[in-house]
């Protein structure tokens, strides 16, 4: 599996070459190889692709703490990155809409979608019935 070099194996095979040196090595985490490899030379990360790769390892696994020493970010803003990552994703004027629907208030109808920290706020009151309307 190759997991760092594309843009090099790409320009290669584009001058009509079809052989490269490569460092053969074992790991269980492929992506983290490639992060930390990428991280030491080459162009930084964007924000987005740095979040897309914040994500990817949350989803496959790897502790916020972790994820954090990795990219030098603390465990709060990786769970910020994770949960921004979560919420957009979400169809929130369904949401909203369901609020009128339902008769629950935004928190609980956010908890029932699976999002824990939308940072919606349970003070708002409970919608009016719409047969009260």
């Amino acid at each position: 599996m190759l997991i760092d070099g594309f843009h090099r194996k790409m320009a290669l095979e584009s001058a009509g070459m079809s052989k490269m040196l490569v460092e053969e090595i074992e790991t269980d985490s492929p992506r983290i190889e490639a992060i930390k490899r990428n991280a030491s030379y080459g162009v930084p990360l964007t924000k987005k692709e740095r979040n897309k790769q914040i994500r990817g390892l949350y989803d496959d696994g790897h502790t916020q703490s972790k994820i954090g020493e990795l990219f030098g970010l603390s465990r709060r803003r990786i769970r910020q990155i994770v949960n921004a990552e979560e919420t957009s994703k979400i169809n929130v004027p369904a949401i909203l809409g369901e609020q009128f629907t339902t008769g629950q208030t935004r928190k609980e109808i956010a908890k029932n979608y699976g999002i824990v920290n939308l940072g919606l706020s349970s003070s708002f009151p409970r919608p009016a019935s719409l047969s009260a309307i």
